[in-house]
């Protein structure tokens, strides 16, 4: 007798939650039955096929509701039955002539970006700046010279000091310069 009672007890939760343990989740007809209901709405179901759609919508979202409790076969059933309703919900519709519209905004093409009309800056690049010895700034200047490819003239420039006297520049075909230059300005908060 108590064998019977423990055995009785033991087995009254198991199926009460047999349901839980025992049955898949119903993901897939979740997803179907959600699908279902977005192909009602854009054929205008819940306007022309109002009671049907409502309760596929009510039945959804009981089985919405049963699934987060993880009461997987009752909610199995709902969303069997919501697919269902949705369906008949909208062949409904279509049968009563709406057509199908996207739900979606309409696709506009992108256009390629517009060509880049920044003009390059003119002068020295600031990686050349930072390259330049402290203290220099370049000098402008015309001379000529000899060099090692034989003699020529050209124009130069280099490194001077602040007061934009001196510097030369030595050219491969022959020819340096350099002379007395101006020396370039930069903005107060800016140290080369």
């Amino acid at each position: 007798m108590i064998r019977k009672r423990l055995i009785l007890s033991l087995l009254t939760p198991l199926s009460l939650f047999g349901c839980s343990i025992f049955h898949e989740r119903p993901i897939q007809l979740m997803s179907d039955t959600a699908a279902a209901l977005r192909a009602a709405r854009e054929v205008s179901a819940d306007s022309l096929a109002p009671e049907k759609y409502r309760r596929a919508t009510e039945a959804f979202f009981k089985a919405q509701n049963e699934y987060r409790m993880k009461n997987f076969q009752i909610a199995e059933d709902f969303a069997a039955k919501a697919k269902r309703l949705a369906e008949e919900s909208e062949f409904d519709a279509l049968r009563q002539g709406s057509s199908r519209t996207s739900l979606l905004p309409p696709e506009v093409p992108v256009p390629p970006p517009e060509p880049s009309t920044i003009e390059p800056p003119v002068g020295e690049l600031a990686t050349e700046v930072m390259k330049r010895p402290a203290g220099g700034s370049p000098s402008t200047g015309t001379g000529g010279g000899s060099g090692p490819g034989g003699t020529g003239t050209g124009t130069g420039g280099g490194n001077a000091p602040n007061n934009g006297t001196g510097g030369g520049a030595s050219y491969p075909n022959g020819g340096s310069g350099g002379s007395t230059g101006t020396p370039q300005q930069f903005p107060p908060n800016f140290s080369p």
